[in-house]
């Protein structure tokens, strides 16, 4: 059942209408990159008038574009310049690893949530995929209110959990509400099992919404984001089909030999009744028959000539293009056993997959910045020492860029007049401008004592 229809039941008021088409929406992109797309399965009528139910050979190729896209923007973990409580608050919650995870899980469902919750007097960090998350109110600047769909394990017996997040003048009150569904289709309410209302004060939520930075062109009023491959859809379809129909040519393109009626037996089938004819391919050596029937036995190979190559580029057409629809450079995705595109090309292109991935890079950073400071304001109450300072991080993006490709350029600009020395320098080698410009005199310094060196040799 998709969250909508248990939000409904629950609350007994329905939700909005652009919150409803976006949660049919994520739930079908999640359906897809789980290899559980509805084009996977489908029926076709035998040659006896029987619907034969079967499921495609998929390629994935949605699960295949969130990884490659979470691989690049987390290559190397960013620099953070926060203070060291919270550091090892990340650490204890498995930031580095979990954000690599649900980069990956938001590019596919549109977004993905932070959220900060207490156990045992300890801050905790939770991460919330999107089919778990429903806004209930927000502005242009974040989501305010929110609920929190789950699964709780209480006494050893799964329950349906809501967590709701509602806004006070003074702060923000969680309430949790408990729900056995043991029966289909039925919630009935478990108090007893629900801790009491948690009331804290705080500026703004104790959640972020992460979305996805591509506009959402399907639902234009909703507050949540669309999946990375939202318009792609159709090519996806087209890339299982044309796959499965490259496994099926190797399939039925199999050895097939044509013989003559006479040269094969008669058995009756046990559960039909019926006789039927088959070729025994285990008589290799010794096989009877009469002198005069030597010249009707004619076996013919039927064996056609495989189209792996037009089938292959039909895939590879395809994936280019699905690369141009979700914002990756075309060519990014190879079908032949030639390697993606490398760090060099990456960059030296200015290509589209750099500015994808630094787009995303930039939701996360606002996203995660946010929460930090939230952090800041409550962490007092948890034993979570901060400072005044500002927070920072920064994705470093050397392996993508490639040092060698970055400092030909520069070296060229200043090699033509078009940059200084302490600008190469700045760029080069990541040195403040102060630094920068100290460095910049001291190499000045030593190439005019070397020339007046030689000068008086």
């Amino acid at each position: 059942m998709i969250l909508k229809s248990i939000w409904n039941f629950i609350t007994g008021r329905k939700l909005p209408q652009d919150i409803v088409m976006s949660d049919e929406l994520i739930n079908k992109w999640l359906d897809i990159y789980h290899g559980k797309s509805e084009w996977i399965k489908y029926s076709y009528p035998s040659l006896t008038g029987r619907k034969i139910e079967r499921r495609r050979k998929s390629l994935n190729a949605a699960k295949l574009i969130c990884s490659e896209l979470s691989r690049l923007v987390w290559s190397e973990m960013p620099e953070m310049n926060i203070d060291d409580d919270i550091e090892k608050f990340l650490e204890e919650n498995n930031f580095e690893n979990k954000m690599v995870q649900f980069t990956e899980y938001g590019a596919a469902g549109g977004g993905y949530a932070l959220k900060l919750y207490s156990k045992d007097m300890k801050l905790k960090l939770d991460y919330v995929p999107a089919n778990m998350f429903i806004p209930v109110t927000w502005d242009n600047k974040r989501i305010a209110e929110a609920d929190f769909i789950s699964r709780e394990i209480i006494n050893e017996k799964s329950y349906l959990k809501k967590e709701k997040h509602r806004k006070t003048e003074t702060g923000y009150i969680i309430d949790v509400e408990i729900y056995d569904d043991s029966s289909e289709g039925s919630y009935k309410r478990v108090q007893s099992l629900e801790p009491e209302s948690v009331e804290i004060t705080v500026s703004r939520p104790l959640f972020v919404y992460i979305s996805n930075p591509e506009a959402n062109n399907l639902s234009l009023f909703s507050p949540l984001g669309i999946s990375l491959y939202a318009n792609a859809v159709d090519t996806l379809e087209a890339l299982d089909i044309a796959f499965d129909a490259l496994v099926q040519e190797i399939v039925l393109g199999r050895k097939r030999i044509i013989v003559p009626a006479s040269a094969t037996r008669l058995f009756v089938d046990t559960e039909t009744g019926k006789r039927v004819r088959y070729f025994d391919p285990s008589d290799e050596i010794f096989q009877a028959f009469n002198p005069e029937d030597a010249q009707n036995i004619k076996i013919t190979d039927n064996t056609v000539e495989l189209r792996i190559e037009e089938l292959r580029l039909a895939v590879q057409t395809l994936l280019d293009v699905l690369a141009t629809q979700t914002g990756f450079s075309a060519g990014t995705f190879s079908f032949d056993g030639v390697s993606m595109k490398t760090a060099t090309e990456v960059i030296s292109e200015n290509s589209k997959t750099f500015k994808l991935k630094q787009s995303f890079e930039n939701q996360i950073k606002c996203g995660v910045l946010d929460l930090l400071e939230t952090i800041r304001e409550i962490g007092g109450l948890y034993g979570i020492n901060t400072s005044t300072e500002e927070y920072s991080m920064i994705f470093n993006d050397a392996v993508i860029e490639d040092r060698n490709s970055k400092t030909s350029y520069w070296l060229q600009r200043y090699s033509q007049g078009t940059a200084t020395l302490k600008t190469v320098l700045e760029e080069l080698d990541g040195m403040t401008e102060e630094e920068a410009e100290e460095e910049a005199q001291k190499i000045k310094d030593q190439n005019a004592t070397i020339d007046s060196s030689f000068v008086g040799i």
